[in-house]
């Protein structure tokens, strides 16, 4: 096959996907798939702009806190049905539902009151208008970039007839693609993705397939890529590696240092009940992280240098009790045996500081991460990894997604906060940036020093291509571009 009729993306921070239903699209594993296979309402295009395949027009205005969308006709899905106003709204009202403290979501005129009925997919709250193709979403308060939440994966489009409304389950095992692609082919190690010919894209996409490829960050830069390839990857996995010695400077494109990872410990296992015991050893994790790889950015607190929050680690007070370490002593810590790739240095990390504090380490076989997180939960695995990044145009929101309860079931112990969600609500409704600054730095010494979500590392995504040229023009508005976004200047 030529090579300019298919790209390879290369996908190293994760195992395959999980799920088809858009309520899991958040999860790193589903995210990518679902921007191949569904569209949502608002997309952003690769030169950071708003756009919409599915919409002729969309706005907001905040004079009257309304969101107007208008549906483009003779859309269809992939089985030749219509894409119709009812599955437009009805991706946004089953996310109503199921995370009604999502941002913009929560703001919804009436959201409460709908809430209350037994079957509420049904119908609407009363801020949600349909007259024809036209949607009217009426806020109760005003929302700062409320258009670009409807960009989510979260949010993607699929037909309402794949849901049962009583329980607003999915009914389809995968429901027809509404996006640009649909699958060809589906092996444990790949997905062969085929652009669809029966639709209208927002822009211009010149590969007719795509294939994504799950394998190791090592395994895949020994391997020479070919003009039609790109390794997605993350700075923990790239600087824990000897891929430097088999890549060339000039074909990695490092993007802004926006993400994270932290430590999200389960506080109903000893010694993690106690924040000191929690605070010391997240302590040690970050030493450790350090001494193995130390050209990482190892970090306290939660906000990186792009976001107005942000607080240098020699701004937070450490604990050096030394006593606290008694309490590790013959405890037991269970962590997964397999980790998913890109966080498998910070696991190593755990395991030698644990093996440092003379904690009895037991592993665990599973390696899905549902199972991970079935276990996290009910207290028989101690310790998950997790990452994420906040969106520097719009943090509070971000933020206040990233709580949304019933959104990451591995925050689970973080929703029991009551603090978090009281300084969040104030976030909210600061208006005056320079006192919005102080309580970004506020929350951000809280969740840090006090909760059980311990932020040790910022780091960055990259991607290696055979030439700096194919990268210019990876949009920057989000931290995940479109796999069809690379590659897409090869004709120059």
């Amino acid at each position: 096959m030529n090579l300019k009729e298919q790209m390879t993306y290369i996908i190293t921070e994760t195992k395959g996907a999980d799920s088809f239903d858009p309520l899991n699209a958040d999860k790193t594993q589903n995210l990518f798939v679902m921007r191949m296979l569904y569209a949502t309402p608002i997309e952003v295009n690769a030169s950071n702009e708003l756009s919409s395949k599915v919409l002729s027009e969309f706005s907001y205005d905040p004079k009257t806190y309304q969101i107007t969308m208008i549906l483009n006709e003779n859309l269809n899905y992939l089985d030749g049905t219509a894409i119709t106003v009812d599955d437009l709204v009805f991706s946004i009202v089953r996310m109503a539902v199921n995370r009604p403290k999502f941002p913009v979501i929560k703001n919804i005129k009436g959201l409460q009151e709908w809430m209350k009925q037994s079957n509420p997919l049904l119908n609407y709250p009363q801020g949600i208008q349909v007259n024809g193709n036209k949607v009217t979403i009426t806020l109760s308060q005003p929302s700062a970039n409320p258009l670009f939440r409807f960009c989510l994966e979260l949010f993607s489009i699929i037909p309402k007839s794949c849901v049962d409304l009583n329980s607003g389950k999915l009914t389809c095992s995968m429901p027809p693609a509404s996006g640009n692609f649909s699958i060809l082919k589906k092996t444990e190690s790949e997905i062969v993705f085929t652009k669809r010919i029966d639709t209208v894209f927002s822009e211009p996409i010149k590969y007719e397939k795509i294939v994504f490829r799950y394998q190791t960050l090592e395994d895949s830069c020994k391997n020479k890529l070919n003009d039609a390839e790109v390794i997605a990857a993350n700075e923990l996995d790239f600087l824990n590696s000897k891929c430097a010695n088999f890549i060339k400077t000039e074909n990695i494109y490092w993007t802004p240092s926006s993400r994270f990872g932290i430590l999200r410990f389960n506080p109903n296992v000893e010694p993690f009940q106690d924040n000191v015991a929690r605070q010391y050893f997240s302590e040690l994790v970050r030493v450790e992280l350090k001494n193995r790889v130390p050209n990482l950015l190892v970090e306290r607190g939660l906000f990186s240098s792009l976001l107005p929050g942000y607080i240098s680690s020699d701004q937070f007070m450490t604990t050096v009790d030394s006593k606290v370490q008694l309490q590790f002593k013959n405890r037991h810590l269970t962590i997964p045996r397999n980790p998913i790739p890109g966080f498998k240095c910070i696991y190593e990390a755990i395991k030698s500081v644990a093996s440092d504090l003379s904690m009895n380490i037991i592993y665990s076989d599973e390696s899905s991460t549902s199972k991970v997180t079935e276990l996290f939960l009910s207290g028989r695995i101690s310790i998950v990894v997790g990452a994420s990044g906040f969106w520097a145009q719009d943090p509070v929101g971000d933020i206040s997604m990233w709580f949304t309860p019933n959104l990451h079931p591995t925050m689970t112990f973080a929703w029991n906060d009551s603090e978090i969600y009281r300084q969040i609500s104030s976030l909210e409704s600061e208006t005056d940036l320079k006192i919005l600054k102080e309580k970004l730095q506020i929350f951000n010494k809280y969740i840090s020093m006090k909760s059980v979500l311990i932020p040790i590392v910022h780091f960055r995504r990259l991607y290696i291509s055979n030439s700096i040229r194919k990268s210019d023009l990876i949009p920057q508005a989000v931290t995940s571009p479109a796999p069809w976004q690379f590659l897409v200047d090869m004709e120059k």
